[in-house]
Order: structure tokens, then C-alpha cells, then sequence
């Protein structure tokens, strides 16, 4: 498995990884219509795949924003101004390549990657994405608070934990 720079030919990839994720964990709740739209996020700082024998299997992006809920509490708690802060988003993994260290290697990837920015990493998720909460905490992932979050794609509200990756300075 190698981590890599998200290129503009992954998209097709990456966009039937995320119909596969719905499908199993639905994530997204709602499946936006423009998906590659979803993938490729206007306020995307970078993106990441993972490439296992030649395909794509997870994917992750690290956003200038979070939603303004997850915003105002990051600030809130941290002291820090909002443009402190780097949001780890759109983390994919096929179902079937599970439980092999993807989702891992690319939070990490994501994490670091904001470190050497001098952002702070934070990110959002889903109050009932079990599992994506688990690997955030066993990964050392803070959760700061929860908020209710509406989703401007779809117009849902949904609780969100927000998570910071820490509150003190790391080594990148």
C-alpha cells in the first residue's frame, strides 16, 4: 500500500470508493449528486489516495474549513482563530481493504501534513459513524464537543463530534 498525491485521474476511482462506502457504512448520509464535486472540495488544501496494487482503495483530503459549528467550537475550546486550523475530511476506505492500516496511514498522512502547514488538524464526523470514531480515538484524536450540524448539501442536521488532534505542540 503507498499513500500518494490525489491526482485528477483518480477522481473516477475515487468516486466509485465513495459509492462503495455510502453502500456499507452510509457515509455520505445522503449521496450528493455531483459526487466528484464531494471528492474534490473547493476549500481542499491537498488530497491523498491509497494505492494498493495499483488501485485505489481509500482516499482523504485536508479542507481550509469545517462546517461553521465545528469552526466556532474548534475556536471556542482552542483560543486559536479560525484559520488556524486544517479540517481532515472525505476519509474513504473500501470495504474491502479494511482493517489493513489504510484509514490509519492516511489520517496520519492528513495529520502530518497539516503539522508542517502550522495548522492545527481537527476534523469532523457523524455522531453514528462508530467505527471512523473509533479509529479517530484510538489514534490519539481529542474530541472537543459535539454540535448539531446542518449539512448544506442535502439540508439534513446531524450531530457531529468534533475532534482536534491536540491541544498542546506536537512534533510533526
Amino acid at each position: 500500500m503507498q499513500v500518494r498525491g490525489r491526482c485528477e485521474s483518480d477522481l473516477d476511482a475515487c468516486e466509485r470508493l465513495l459509492r462503495s462506502v455510502h453502500e456499507s457504512d452510509g457515509y455520505p448520509r445522503r449521496l450528493p449528486s455531483d459526487l466528484r464535486g464531494f471528492i474534490a472540495w473547493p476549500t481542499a488544501i491537498c488530497a491523498w489516495v491509497a494505492d494498493v496494487d495499483g488501485e485505489v482503495a481509500g482516499h482523504i483530503a485536508l479542507h481550509a474549513t469545517g462546517s461553521r459549528k465545528a469552526m466556532d467550537l474548534a475556536v471556542e475550546v482552542t483560543g486559536e482563530a479560525s484559520g488556524r486550523f486544517g479540517f481532515v475530511a472525505r476519509l474513504l476506505v473500501s470495504p474491502h481493504e479494511r482493517r489493513q492500516g489504510i484509514g490509519r496511514s492516511l489520517l496520519e498522512t492528513a495529520r502530518r501534513h497539516a503539522v508542517a502547514l502550522a495548522l492545527i488538524p481537527a476534523l469532523e464526523v457523524t455522531a453514528d459513524l462508530a467505527a471512523a470514531i473509533d479509529l479517530y480515538e484510538t489514534c490519539g484524536w481529542l474530541r472537543i464537543g459535539t454540535a448539531a450540524v446542518l449539512w448544506r448539501s442535502t439540508g439534513d442536521v446531524a450531530d457531529e463530534h468534533i475532534y482536534v488532534w491536540s491541544l498542546r505542540p506536537t512534533a510533526a
